[in-house]
C-alpha cells in the first residue's frame, strides 16, 4: 500500500501545531574543549542511502518521540554534536510542531545540532527549517514543501503557510525563501560585499532561483551559494572538515542504532497490517458472498484476522496513520460479522 500524507493534516491539528511553536533556542549546545576531539553522533532521519526500504514519512518513521529516547544514549557516550542526516520526502504535517520543539528547546540547547541534507520535501522539508545550521549531500536537494495538495482546502492551506513562516523565523530562514518553497513565489538573491545573500521576491536579483508559481527546488549548490548551506560533504569526513572539526571522533553508535531499529519497526509493522487487512478484507468479501452452510467457519476466519489488526493497531498506534484503525473502526466491523452471522 502507498502512504501519501504532505498536506492532510486536519485545520484543527495544523492550528494546534502552530500555536505550539517554541521561541527560538538559544545557546549551542555542547561543545568540545579547547583542543579536544568533537565527539560526533549521525542520527537518521529516514534511510540513510537512496534505493533502501522507503521509511522516510515525518511522523510515520521519522518522529519527536524517537529523537527523545535517543537522547539518554548520546548523553551517557559524551556526545557534544549531533548531525541529522535527513533523507525524507514528506509525511505528517501533524507531527512538525512536535520535531520543531524537540530539535530547539533539546537538541539544539545540548548539542551542536546541524542538518546533513540528502533530500528534504514536504513536511520533511518544513522539518529541517527547524534545525539551527545547514549542510548538504553533494546529490542534496531541499523542496518542494509546497501548503498544498490532494485534499487541502484554503483554511489547511493557509494553516500550512503559517506553520512553515513560523518555523523558518524561529530559525532565522528568509521570510522570501519559505514563500517560494511552500507557496511558489518567485525569488532572486544577491550576494552583497560584505558575502550576506540578499533576498527579493521577483527575478531581480542577479541570481534567479524559481520561475513564477513554482515551487524552489534548491540543489546542493544552490543552498551553498545563497548562503542557506554551510558546506556540501559526500562522506561523513568531508562534512567534519566543512564543519571545521579539525579532531572528529564518532559517537552515539547506540543512538544511531535505536533510531535505526525504531524505524525498520514501523516498516516491519505496516508490513504485517498490510498483509492483514488485505486478509480481513477477503476474508470478509469470501463470508458475505458464502451461502449461510460455508459462513460460519468463514466468520471465525475473518473474526480471527480482525483481532490480528486490531491487535497490531494497540502494539503499534501510529499504523493508524497510515490505516483506518481505531476503535470506532473494530466495533464496525464486528458489527458486520454479528449481522452476516444471522444474516439467512
Amino acid at each position: 500500500m502507498k502512504h501519501v500524507f504532505f498536506g492532510l493534516g486536519l485545520a484543527a491539528g495544523l492550528a494546534a501545531s502552530t500555536a505550539a511553536m517554541a521561541q527560538p533556542a538559544s545557546g549551542g549546545g555542547n561543545a568540545p574543549a579547547d583542543g579536544g576531539a568533537a565527539r560526533v553522533a549521525i542520527l537518521n532521519l529516514g534511510p540513510p542511502e537512496p534505493g533502501e526500504v522507503p521509511a522516510d514519512l515525518i511522523g510515520i518513521h521519522i518522529t519527536a518521540a524517537m529523537l527523545e529516547a535517543a537522547i539518554p544514549l548520546l548523553e551517557q557516550d559524551k556526545v557534544d554534536t549531533v548531525v541529522l542526516r535527513i533523507n525524507s520526502t514528506g509525511g505528517n504535517t501533524d507531527e512538525i510542531a512536535a520535531l520543531h520543539e524537540m530539535i530547539q528547546s533539546r537538541y539544539a540547547k545540548k548539542f551542536r545540532t546541524v542538518a546533513w541534507v540528502r533530500n528534504a520535501g514536504g513536511a520533511g522539508g518544513i522539518t529541517v527549517l527547524s534545525v539551527p545550521e545547514w549542510y548538504f549531500h553533494t546529490a542534496g536537494t531541499f523542496g518542494p514543501a509546497q501548503a498544498g495538495g490532494m485534499g487541502v482546502g484554503k483554511e489547511e492551506r493557509e494553516l500550512l503557510l503559517d506553520l512553515g513562516k513560523k518555523v523558518g523565523e524561529s530559525s532565522g530562514r528568509p521570510s522570501e525563501f519559505i514563500r517560494a518553497v511552500q507557496a511558489g513565489t518567485q525569488v532572486s538573491v544577491d550576494v552583497d560585499s560584505a558575502g550576506a545573500a540578499v533576498w527579493q521576491e521577483g527575478d531581480a536579483g542577479g541570481f534567479k532561483l524559481n520561475e513564477p508559481r513554482t515551487p524552489l527546488v534548491l540543489t546542493a549548490a544552490d543552498a551553498e551559494r545563497v548562503k542557506l548551506s554551510k558546506g556540501t560533504a559526500r562522506t561523513k569526513e568531508d562534512l567534519a572538515e566543512v564543519m571545521g572539526l579539525k579532531k572528529v571522533e564518532w559517537a552515539g553508535e547506540s543512538a544511531t542504532k535505536a533510531m535505526d531499529e525504531a524505524r525498520e519497526d514501523v516498516v516491519k509493522a505496516d508490513a504485517a497490517a498490510d498483509m492483514a487487512y488485505r486478509g480481513y478484507l477477503k476474508a470478509l468479501g469470501a463470508a458475505n458472498r458464502a451461502a449461510k452452510k460455508d459462513r460460519a467457519a468463514l466468520i471465525t476466519d475473518a473474526r480471527g484476522k480482525l483481532d490480528a489488526l486490531y491487535k497490531l493497531w494497540q502494539e503499534k498506534p501510529v499504523l493508524a496513520k497510515l490505516y483506518p484503525f481505531n476503535k470506532g473502526w473494530y466495533d464496525q466491523q464486528v458489527g458486520k460479522l454479528t449481522e452476516l452471522e444471522a444474516k439467512k
